[in-house]
Parts: structure tokens; C-alpha cells; sequence
């Protein structure tokens, strides 16, 4: 293989980054490739050089941030990022709880004991991990000491307040996917699109309304589903080093997708999730759901930067609050100056009463707008949270049953389908 031209070399490995296995081993193909010979070193940094936009599992980034330790130039590269949390197997899709807890395995102190002796006794660490059973990320940085030492050298290295950096070291010791998003997310210096659209709202306590006292006295239990308002406040307090990690991130971020799962939140209207984009001074493109968005809008929820708006999921109530933005916008030319485009996503062919009304104000005030009802009843989730980036057919086949299942992170797989009972055909009835 040392034999073959760089062209092809490069033309091979390829592969391992476009279709990556993002919920088993993310990175590792590449990272081994890279440590078998100083030529493949090189191959794999022109390769990573070259992805500009990794998507990887919230669950998995504790591997991106491995690989970009040993390949720092690649994180000044990075403009965009998308993190999404659906079916994975650190993540089963039926129970978003356990993206944002320490999740340990049974009997955690044994288990340790257990992994520790084998690793004393010379046992393979791969075999080790797999049969620990506990997720990677925590594995790892409980048992690999460079990796550990570099994560918590980078957090020492940050300028969030002592205070922060406690609850963030803590945070890395419990394997907790928040420690190792706020590193990944303060890795990269020239990061301009975040998509966080095909995820559980759950997974990012950086994007609540943290405007209500938090209980100091927290402290998550493994196995409880986060599905009252009181436990996210919490579960925010003790992420505050993700908030201000994200808050500095702000200031450059021009194109921003929110989660669009919500299953279990019971927030509608409550308003923990309407986080204000004033404070976004350089944001050109907001994706946003319409359940995260205040009843009744106003122009200031936005910064003056916003050219696009995209809703998904969109409602009556959204509507009403899309014409009172056109009404503001219609009546003062410093209401969203640079704003241009408002694209809707609906769930169904049903057609909101307001639709002539919002065409009407948008001639007026300027500004185009779309609306798009899918053939059949579909939400974001189900095309992955970017329906804003697939074509009309493509929402359309989703909505017939005839798209695709978003099984592992950023990439389309073909929907598992259960053969029919030997005997019978498909489409019969007996």
C-alpha cells in the first residue's frame, strides 16, 4: 500500500470521511490510519484539512475533540459545525435523557475496579472498553491519562471564572456530553454556522432562559426523564461553563440552527426555551422552530444583523407573530434593516387563515416569503431538522413514507423496513 501514489492514497481514505460511522467508533479509522505511517499522517491531515463542516453525534465528540488534539491546524479550518443528537448508541432514540446525564453502568465502582485490573494485567484497551460497557466518552477519560491531562489543560487554559472551570473539570470526570461540547465549541476559532437542528432541545442547557432562581443543591439521577421545567433550570445551573462558552460564541456566529425535538419538555409556554438573538450582533441566518419562539413575537427578539428567518414547524400562532414583525418592519426602515427572506415549513397541507394576509405585508414591507406545505403530515424531525436544505420532492417523499431514517449523525440511511410474515404479500390483508 506504501507503493501507491499520494493521489490514490488520497482518493482511498477518502471514504473514511464521508461516510464516518458517527455512533460507534467517529474518527477512529482515520486517527488509526494516521498512526500506522508518517505518510498516511500526512494523507489523513490533507483529507481533514480539506472537511471544512464535520457532523458528529453529541454522544461522539469527545472524538472530535481527540482528533483535533492531534491535529490542531484543522480546528482553525472549521466554519461549521453540526452536532445532532438522534438515534445513536449512546443516545437510543426513545429516550433523550440520557444525552444530558452521567450516564455510568451499573455498579460503577466495580466496574471500575474491574476495567483498571485488566488494564494493569496487560489486557487490550479496545476489549476492555467494550466489554466495560460504559459509553466511550467516559471510559476514556477515566482511563486514558493523556487524554484526560489534555482536556483538563485545555480548560485551564480558557478565561472562564474559576468558578466554571471547577464545575467543567467536574463535569469531564462524569463523562457528561456538555464538558466535552464546551470544549469542542472553544476549539474552534473561526466557527460561523452551528446546526443543532437534528437534536433533542435537552442536549443544549446553553440555549435556556436562565432568568428564574436554579437549586444549588442538584444532582442528576440516572434514569429520570427530564420532562418538567424545574429539572432543566437545574441541569442549566450546573452547565453555566457551556453557557459562557457559548456566549462568547455568539459574537461571531453568523448562521445558528436550533433543536427541533421538544418531546417531553412541556415548556411551550413557559418560556425557558426563548432565549433573545439581540445580543448576536453578526447573525445573518436564524433556523429556528416555532415552538421556541415567544407567542407573541417582537422585532427585538432578533439582532439588527438578521437577513434570513427560517421557522420550522410553523403554526397559526407563528404566523401571527411573523405579521407583527412585517407590521413593525412595514411601518420603520430600521425594524430588521438587512432582513430579506422569511421561509415557512409547515407540518400538513392544511392552509393557516393568515396566509394572504402575511403575502400582503411582505410585498409591503419588502421582504419575501415562503411558505411550504408538505403533501402529507411531516415534521422537521423527521427530515432530520433541515427541511430548510432538502428540495420539495424530498419533503414530500418523506411525508409519503418513501424518505430515508436519520440513523447515524449527518447521514442519510435507507428506513429499516419489517419483511412481511412468510405467506402473506404485501398489501393483502388476510
Amino acid at each position: 500500500m506504501l507503493k501507491l501514489p499520494d493521489e490514490l492514497l488520497l482518493s482511498i481514505a477518502q471514504y473514511l470521511v464521508e461516510e464516518p460511522r458517527y455512533d460507534r467508533d467517529a474518527y477512529d479509522a482515520l486517527t488509526s490510519l494516521a498512526l500506522t505511517h508518517r505518510r498516511f499522517t500526512n494523507v489523513v491531515r490533507d483529507i481533514l484539512q480539506g472537511t471544512t463542516s464535520p457532523c458528529v453525534s453529541l454522544c461522539k465528540t469527545h472524538s472530535l475533540v481527540r482528533t483535533l488534539f492531534e491535529f490542531p491546524e484543522w480546528a482553525k479550518k472549521i466554519t461549521g459545525l453540526e452536532i445532532t443528537n438522534f438515534a445513536a448508541k449512546d443516545a437510543p432514540a426513545d429516550d433523550y435523557s440520557t444525552v444530558v446525564q452521567d450516564i455510568v453502568p451499573p455498579g460503577y465502582s466495580a466496574w471500575r475496579k474491574k476495567a483498571q485490573k485488566d488494564l494493569d494485567n496487560g489486557c487490550n484497551y479496545g476489549s476492555v472498553k467494550k466489554e466495560a460497557g460504559a459509553p466511550s466518552r467516559l471510559f476514556d477519560i477515566t482511563f486514558d491519562k493523556d487524554f484526560s491531562n489534555e482536556c483538563t489543560r485545555r480548560i485551564r487554559q480558557t478565561k472562564l471564572s474559576s468558578k466554571n472551570r471547577f464545575k467543567w473539570r467536574n463535569a469531564l470526570s462524569d463523562g457528561r456530553t456538555a464538558a466535552f461540547l464546551a470544549l469542542l465549541l472553544s476549539m474552534l476559532p473561526n466557527l460561523e454556522v452551528l446546526c443543532l437542528g437534528a437534536s433533542h432541545a435537552l442536549a443544549y442547557p446553553m440555549l435556556f432562559e436562565l432568568g428564574r432562581q436554579l437549586s444549588k443543591d442538584y444532582r442528576m439521577v440516572e434514569g429520570q426523564v427530564f420532562d418538567r421545567s424545574r429539572e432543566m433550570l437545574q441541569m442549566a445551573g450546573h452547565e453555566t461553563y457551556l453557557i459562557q462558552v457559548f456566549n462568547d460564541l455568539c459574537a461571531r456566529l453568523k448562521t445558528l440552527a436550533k433543536p427541533v425535538v421538544f418531546d417531553d419538555m412541556h415548556i411551550r409556554y413557559e418560556g425557558f426555551f426563548w432565549r433573545s438573538f439581540r445580543s448576536m450582533h453578526h447573525l445573518e441566518h436564524l433556523i429556528i422552530p416555532g415552538n421556541s419562539l415567544p407567542t407573541w413575537i417582537s422585532h427585538t427578539f432578533f439582532p439588527p444583523s438578521l437577513q434570513r428567518l427560517t421557522i420550522l414547524d410553523a403554526t397559526d400562532t407563528t404566523d401571527i407573530g411573523v405579521l407583527l414583525i412585517l407590521s413593525n418592519r412595514g411601518q420603520a426602515s430600521d425594524v430588521l434593516p438587512n432582513l430579506r427572506l422569511i421561509a415557512m415549513f409547515y407540518t400538513s397541507q392544511a392552509r393557516s387563515p393568515y396566509e394572504d394576509e402575511l403575502l400582503n405585508d411582505a410585498a409591503l414591507a419588502g421582504v419575501a416569503v415562503t411558505l411550504y406545505h408538505p403533501t402529507g403530515a411531516v415534521t422537521a424531525a423527521d427530515v432530520g431538522g433541515k427541511p430548510w436544505m432538502l428540495s420539495e420532492a424530498e419533503i414530500d417523499d418523506f411525508a409519503a413514507g418513501r424518505g430515508k431514517t436519520r440513523a447515524y449523525a449527518g447521514h442519510w440511511v435507507p428506513e429499516y423496513r419489517k419483511p412481511a410474515p412468510a405467506g402473506k404479500r404485501a398489501g393483502k390483508r388476510s
